[in-house]
């Protein structure tokens, strides 16, 4: 009897909520899909869901130039309907690691450029916005490198690949 309840219990464990499979073919299945997987994913699961949806928005939007938002919701559903969440997960992670990289790439281009500027002798006003403009450039490339490790540590928590 124990062993069968031991058994009973064993079997009723939730599933990992991350195994879920997208249901995104319409934006009512898409919001009924929700809806009903609400129970199953917390508050912080969530958030990063819809972080993860805004990120590929966001690529959808740069590929799509001029497109309504409804074809980028269109676009968006397709990309996601069918996958589990854990895929969109690390697909979104994945897109957000490359927008980073390159964002940081092309800061260290503009550190340079801005390394190899002088103001003229004498001009103090200048010489203050050089040093500002490379103290905040300093700042936001930081800024990336920290966000580009913590993106990646979350994409090998998911199981994708870091490049």
């Amino acid at each position: 009897m124990i062993l069968l309840l031991a058994l009973g219990a064993a079997g009723c464990q939730p599933a990992d909520p991350l195994a879920r499979v997208v249901k995104a073919d319409t934006a009512i299945a898409f919001s009924l899909w929700r809806s009903r997987s609400t129970p199953q994913l917390d508050q912080q699961q969530w958030r990063e869901f819809d972080e993860g949806l805004q990120e590929l928005r966001f690529r959808l939007m740069g590929t799509k130039r001029g497109g309504s938002a409804e074809t980028v919701d269109r676009e968006l559903r397709t990309w996601i309907h069918g996958r589990s969440i854990r895929d969109v997960l690390r697909l979104a992670w994945t897109v957000r690691l490359d927008r980073l990289t390159s964002e940081r790439d092309l800061l260290e281009e503009i550190i340079g450029a801005n390394a190899r500027l002088r103001a003229r002798s004498g001009d103090a006003e200048s010489a203050e916005y050089l040093d500002y403009r490379r103290s905040e450039q300093g700042v936001r490339w930081e800024k990336l490198v920290a966000d580009i490790e913590s993106t990646a540590r979350r994409l090998e928590e998911l199981g994708g690949r870091v490049e």
